[in-house]
C-alpha cells in the first residue's frame, strides 16, 4: 500500500491503493486510490474503471465514486466476515501514446486476467483484524469529495509548516556565512597566504548566495501553496452549494 504500480508493463499509468479499511459489523469495505501518470500526461476518470472480485459466493455491490485530483474510492457493500480475499483490478482506458510504433499489430499486450485489452493493475486485500474499523461509516460522493479537498488542505498546510521551518535554517546558515566571511576578511590582514583568506571568503560567499536563493524558492513555494489551499477552499464552498458539479462517471456493479 501507498506505493505506485504501473497499470501495464509499458504504460506511464499508474496507481497507487492510499488506504482500506472494513466495516465488519456494518459489512462494508471502503478502499482509496489515486491515478497519476509518471510522464506527467492527464488521465481522465471516465477511463478508469474499476473490477472486484471476492473468494466466496457473496452478494456483494460495489461503486466506485471519482474524487478531485484523479482521487477515486471505491465501496463495497454486502461484505460479510469470512470473504477471505478481495480483489480490486484498476483498469485505464485511455491510449498511451507513447507506447504505439507504426509496426504495432494489435492496440495492446494486456495482461493475463484483464478485461477488453486495458492496461490494467490488481491489489488483493486479506481479511484480517489489522484491516477491521468497525467505526467506519459510508459518505455521500459530495462527502467524500469534501473530506479528500479537506485532507489536501491539510497536507498543503503541513508542507507550508515545513517549508517554514526550512527557512529559518537557510537564514541562520546565511548569519552564519556573514560571519564567516567578516572573520576571514580580518584574518586576511594577518597572513602571507591571501590566496587561502581569499577561497574562505569566496565559499562563504557562495554558501550566502546558495542561501539567499533557497530562501526565495522556499517563499514561492508557500505562496503556491497558500493560493492552492484558497482554491481548495473555494471548491469545498461550491460543492456544498452545488455549484460544482461533481463527476458522475461513478460505476457501480455487483459481484456474481
Amino acid at each position: 500500500m501507498n506505493s505506485d504500480q504501473a497499470m501495464g508493463d509499458n504504460a506511464s499509468a499508474q496507481v497507487r491503493m492510499t488506504s482500506k479499511a472494513y466495516n465488519a459489523e456494518k459489512d462494508f469495505m471502503v478502499v482509496d486510490f489515486r491515478v497519476s501518470d509518471s510522464n506527467g500526461s492527464p488521465i481522465s476518470e471516465k477511463n478508469i474503471r474499476f473490477e472486484v472480485k471476492t473468494m466466496g459466493r457473496q452478494a456483494v455491490t460495489y461503486q466506485a465514486v471519482p474524487l478531485v485530483d484523479n482521487n477515486f474510492i471505491v465501496v463495497l457493500s454486502g461484505l460479510k466476515p469470512g470473504f477471505q480475499a478481495v480483489q480490486l483490478t484498476v483498469l485505464n482506458k485511455q491510449v498511451d501514446t507513447s507506447t504505439l510504433n507504426a509496426d504495432s499489430t494489435s492496440a495492446s499486450d494486456s495482461s493475463e486476467g484483464t478485461t477488453s485489452g486495458g492496461n490494467s493493475a490488481s491489489f488483493i486485500i486479506n481479511e484480517k483484524q489489522s484491516l477491521i474499523n468497525n467505526k467506519l461509516t459510508k459518505k455521500t460522493q459530495k462527502q467524500y469529495v469534501i473530506y479528500d479537498l479537506n485532507g489536501a488542505i491539510q497536507k498543503n498546510e503541513k508542507k507550508i509548516k515545513n517549508l517554514r521551518a526550512n527557512i529559518k535554517a537557510y537564514q541562520a546558515q546565511a548569519i552564519t556565512d556573514q560571519s564567516e566571511m567578516k572573520q576571514a576578511k580580518k584574518d586576511a590582514q594577518y597572513t602571507v597566504n591571501q590566496d587561502n583568506a581569499s577561497d574562505k571568503i569566496s565559499s562563504a560567499q557562495s554558501d550566502y548566495q546558495q542561501q539567499q536563493d533557497n530562501i526565495k524558492e522556499a517563499q514561492k513555494s508557500i505562496q503556491r501553496k497558500q493560493k492552492q489551499i484558497k482554491l481548495y477552499q473555494k471548491e469545498i464552498r461550491d460543492v456544498r452549494s452545488g455549484k460544482y458539479k461533481l463527476p458522475n462517471s461513478f460505476q457501480t456493479g455487483r459481484l456474481k
